[in-house]
Parts: structure tokens; C-alpha cells; sequence
């Protein structure tokens, strides 16, 4: 678990401290990239969202996104790992001393790479392969008259060995047919009663 304490600053005059907090380091990293409202790969937007590299001290700076046009900076000035080690630092919180563990620079290269080549989740314009076409699905109703007519189908009550097998394999199909179509039993018997 991470903490991230940050500024969220609109000006000098118009500023509050905010605490964050994360599973790690990588959902930080998405929560950061999910703000984003602006193009961040153009060229005049490249202040939009800046990582510090932080490979000497001096370097070590905030880690700032300003997600839409018009709105605040976010400005992330301290991270905790588990609420009691700092992992990385800009000096605001900790009395000017910087620090940043080599993990965060790792982790502040990845995070930079990924502003330079994003990449989302678009859903596939395909439809799934295990997907049922729309023309070949099966109407609910159509398959609570067949769940209702395989349990009318039953022995109910048998007393030989043949009849009892019998039963259960009636059993057995209309549990796989209602598990497969997720419907329940009694949806089937409302649907024949009515």
C-alpha cells in the first residue's frame, strides 16, 4: 500500500494538500494516466504531464499533471510505501532533503515511456469468438418451455432402479441447461404457469 500526498494547485492564492492512496506503485501510475483529459503526446502539450528522471539529487523535482485545460496542476510531492517509508521525495514535506529510491526511478521511466507510446484498452471490433450471433441466439422463452417440458419429462417418485436413472438423468440435463442459460427453476415454472 502506497500513499501519495500531492498539491493540488490552481494558484498561489488557490492551493490544498491532498493524500492519495494506492495498491502501488503501477495503480498510481494508471490513476495518474486516467486523469488525463488532454493530449499529452503533443508537443506543445509536453508539460501537460511530467516525470522527473531524478538521477542526481538536484534533479529530483515533483511529479506534475494538469489532466484538462483550465483546471488545476496535481503536483506529487512525497510517496510512503506502507505508511512509514518514504520512497520518494521532492523536499517539500521532508525539511528540503530529496530522495528517491531506485524502484521510483524505475518505476518514473516506465511511467515516462508510457506517455511517450500510450496505450488503451479498446474493446475488439470483432465480436468474441465464444459469442453467439445475434441471429442464432435462442429466445429466453423458447428455453424456459424446454426447461419446463425436460422437468414434466421426469418419473417423479420412481421406485425401480430403471425408473430412478432415469430420473436423475432428467435431473442432470435440466441442472445443465439452467446453469448454461443462468436461469433458475422457478423462473422456469412462473414462465409455464403463466
Amino acid at each position: 500500500m502506497i500513499t501519495a500526498r500531492l498539491i493540488e494547485y490552481w494558484n498561489d492564492y488557490r492551493n490544498r494538500e491532498r493524500k492519495e492512496r494506492f495498491m502501488d506503485l503501477e495503480h498510481l501510475a494508471d490513476w495518474i494516466f486516467d486523469q488525463m483529459q488532454v493530449d499529452y503526446t503533443k508537443k506543445e502539450n509536453r508539460f501537460a504531464m511530467y516525470f522527473p528522471e531524478c538521477k542526481t539529487r538536484d534533479r529530483i523535482c515533483h511529479i506534475s499533471l494538469t489532466p484538462e485545460y483550465g483546471g488545476p496542476a496535481l503536483w506529487i510531492k512525497l510517496i510512503k510505501e506502507n505508511g512509514l517509508r518514504i520512497i520518494f521525495s521532492d523536499g517539500t514535506f521532508t525539511a528540503g532533503q530529496k530522495y528517491c529510491t531506485r524502484q521510483v526511478k524505475e518505476w518514473l521511466a516506465k511511467c515516462d515511456e508510457r506517455k511517450r507510446k500510450p496505450v488503451f484498452n479498446f474493446a475488439p471490433d470483432t465480436p468474441e469468438v465464444d459469442a453467439v450471433p445475434e441471429k442464432e441466439a435462442v429466445p429466453a422463452d423458447v428455453v424456459k418451455m424446454a426447461a419446463y417440458k425436460i422437468h414434466k419429462a421426469g418419473g417423479c417418485d420412481a421406485k425401480d432402479d430403471y425408473n430412478k436413472g432415469y430420473d436423475e438423468a432428467i435431473s442432470l440435463a435440466l441442472d445443465i441447461l439452467l446453469k448454461e442459460t443462468g436461469l433458475d427453476f422457478d423462473e422456469v415454472m412462473d414462465y409455464a404457469e403463466s
